[in-house]
This record gives C-alpha cells, sequence and structure tokens, in this order.
C-alpha cells in the first residue's frame, strides 16, 4: 500500500513573482529498507519580461545550472497534478530542511500533515555540487536533485536499521481488550496495545491497533448490546470505532514478534496468555511473564486522552497504552530483565 510507504522528496527552485516556482524534482518511496524511484521531472520555466524575474532565474542558474528550456522538459502543471496524484495528505513525507516544506504545500496547493525535515532529524551531509545528470549545463558544480536525495535515502534507511538494530532481543508488554462472537466463540480483538523495552527498560517501541466491527457480524443486534455492555461500558470504545480488520491482528503481532526475536513477553494474567496462545505462531517458543503472579501491583491506570476512547463518562475511557505505560513502570521498578525473569519463570513452573 503506496499511501503507508515513507516518500523522500528533493527538488530546486526558482522565484517568480514573489512565488516560488519547482524547477526540477525528484521523489523515492521508501518501504523498510526497499527503495522505489517514483519520478524525476524537470519543468519549462515559466516566461517572463519582467527584469527583476529575469534576474532571479539567473541567480537560480548559476547554482542549479538548468536552462530555461528544454525538449525534454514539462509543464509544471504537469508536476503539479503528479505530486497531489501521487501523495496522500497523511503520507510520511521527508524534505531536507523547513523552507522546502513551505514551497513544496504553496506550489501544490495542499496542506499535507506529516512532513518531516530531516535535517530536524540530524541529516547534515554536505550537498552534492558534482553531478552526471545532462540536464545541468555545468557538471562539475551543480546541484541536482536527483543526485542529492539519494543522500536523504540514504540517511533514512540508516535510521531505519539503527532502529531495527535496536529493537533485537526487546522485551514485549502485550495488552488487549475484546469480545466473543457469539456464533462460534472466537474472541475478537478490539484495542491490542504493543510495548518493547530494550535491556535497560526503557520504552524504545510502542503500537496501537483499534479493530472495525467484522463485515460478517457488523449489524448482530445480539453481539453489539454484549459489545456495549462490557466493552463500552468498561473502555469507553463505541462499536464502529477503529481503523484495523480483525483479520489483521495475527499477522501485525506475529510480525512484530518475529522481526524483534522477542523471547520474553509480558502479559497481565493466564487469561491474557491463552487467548495469545491461539494466535500467536510457535507460541512455545515465547517465555511469558504473567504480572500478577509476581506481584505486580493492580492499580486502574489514569484516564486516557485516546481519540477512540469517547464515553462520556471519563473515568470509564480505559486505554490499553495507559495499561502498557504502567505495566511499564512496574517491570522498570522491579528490575525484571533476563535474571529475574528466568527465577519468575521457574517459580511460575514448578
Amino acid at each position: 500500500n503506496f499511501i503507508k510507504m515513507k516518500v523522500v522528496i528533493d527538488f530546486s527552485s526558482y522565484l517568480q513573482d514573489n512565488e516560488f516556482i519547482i524547477k526540477e524534482f525528484c521523489m523515492y518511496f521508501v518501504s523498510g529498507i526497499q527503495v522505489v524511484r517514483d519520478c524525476f521531472i524537470v519543468t519549462k520555466t515559466v516566461n517572463s519580461n519582467d527584469p527583476q524575474n529575469i534576474a532571479d532565474y539567473e541567480d537560480y542558474y548559476a547554482y542549479y545550472g538548468i536552462p530555461r528550456d528544454n525538449q525534454n522538459f514539462y509543464d509544471i502543471n504537469i508536476l503539479r497534478n503528479k505530486i497531489a496524484g501521487s501523495l496522500d495528505v497523511n503520507q510520511k513525507i521527508y524534505v531536507r530542511d523547513n523552507l522546502l516544506v513551505d514551497i513544496l504545500t504553496e506550489f501544490v496547493g495542499i496542506k499535507y500533515n506529516n512532513i518531516k525535515c530531516l535535517e530536524d532529524m540530524g541529516f547534515d551531509c554536505v550537498p552534492l555540487k558534482r553531478t552526471d545528470c545532462p540536464y545541468h549545463d555545468n557538471q562539475l558544480e551543480n546541484y541536482c536533485v536527483g543526485d542529492n536525495v539519494l543522500l536523504m535515502v540514504n540517511c533514512l534507511l540508516q535510521k531505519t536499521l539503527t532502529k531495527i538494530q535496536s529493537r533485537r532481543h526487546m522485551q514485549v508488554i502485550v495488552n488487549f481488550n475484546g469480545y466473543y462472537n457469539g456464533d462460534n466463540n472466537k474472541f475478537i480483538f478490539k484495542e491490542l496495545c504493543v510495548y518493547g523495552l530494550n535491556a535497560a527498560g526503557s520504552i524504545i517501541y510502542r503500537k496501537l491497533y483499534v479493530t472495525e466491527p467484522p463485515h460478517y457480524i457488523f449489524n448482530s443486534a445480539d453481539t453489539i448490546d454484549h459489545y456495549n455492555q462490557f466493552l463500552y461500558e468498561n473502555y469507553g470504545i463505541k462499536w464502529t470505532a477503529g481503523t484495523y480488520k480483525p483479520s489483521q491482528i495475527n499477522n501485525r503481532l506475529n510480525n512484530i514478534l518475529r522481526k524483534a526475536a522477542v523471547k520474553y513477553i509480558f502479559v497481565q494474567n493466564y487469561q491474557y496468555k491463552n487467548i495469545l496462545s491461539t494466535i500467536i505462531e510457535n507460541f512455545a517458543s515465547y517465555d511469558f511473564i504473567t504480572l500478577d503472579e509476581i506481584v505486580c501491583e493492580e492499580e486502574s491506570p489514569e484516564q486516557t486522552i485516546c481519540s477512540f476512547h469517547t464515553h462520556p463518562e471519563v473515568e470509564k475511557n480505559v486505554c490499553m497504552e495507559n495499561y502498557n505505560k504502567y505495566m511499564a513502570v512496574n517491570i522498570q521498578n522491579m528490575k525484571l530483565y533476563p535474571d529475574k525473569m528466568k527465577n519468575a519463570l521457574k517459580r511460575l513452573n514448578e
């Protein structure tokens, strides 16, 4: 799904009538460590006889070396339509700095909600000013966005690889709520939260899933009534709330466990462990720590600000992420790291 892919963009622009016009544009889609170049476009320069506009383009040409026109250049509206048609407003988009955020937004006329500046993330590579790109007249000195966007992609990939490596062998907290389908008594996850802790007990990963109603029981009066009595009144999540399909939860959780080579999984009690045994692959390969067996105090977590919880009685809005935060604090306070976990497991299995 391209909407869920990260997008890395670089472009150059010139000033005309106090408006920035994108001249050279390059865009890559990134999924994990897979990289695909989507487009490289150079636009025709908008004609103008205004002396200031001519001077501004000469300043642009001195740095970038792209002439005003070429038979291979595109009309700027083709580029506008390409950008608007390729990007979702909520997509993660990475550009070099804040100036490019403003220029992109004004050029396309769309406000993107999730643009990130790589300079704010520590990207500080010296721009490449030597290129083999044929559109630049002085290839020994000109900046090409096609070359420089690759520096940005590599920076993002390095951060991704570092993040993946940091999650190896993390300890995982899994908390969830849900309901049983009356037809086959199958447990359906409504809200599931996963936290990952490193060897020092710091939270290094967090993910929250809230599922929409299954299509095959969307209008089942009995199931909805049972749901409202239990889930809505205890957790404050409406029946219709959710952004994931229930069928996605199995793969999502198993992918997290597998990719991070997880060994230890913390849950509240045996009931949670037993439910997870129905969806976790190679279940016996994991060591489960049930926190109520090792004197983890049970208290209600603080009220949530999670947008999925909308009960008018605010004390009924209980999010699994708040439970995970509370459990993480308990784990950190008890310093439940490998040696102590082994002893706890030994006691539980006696």
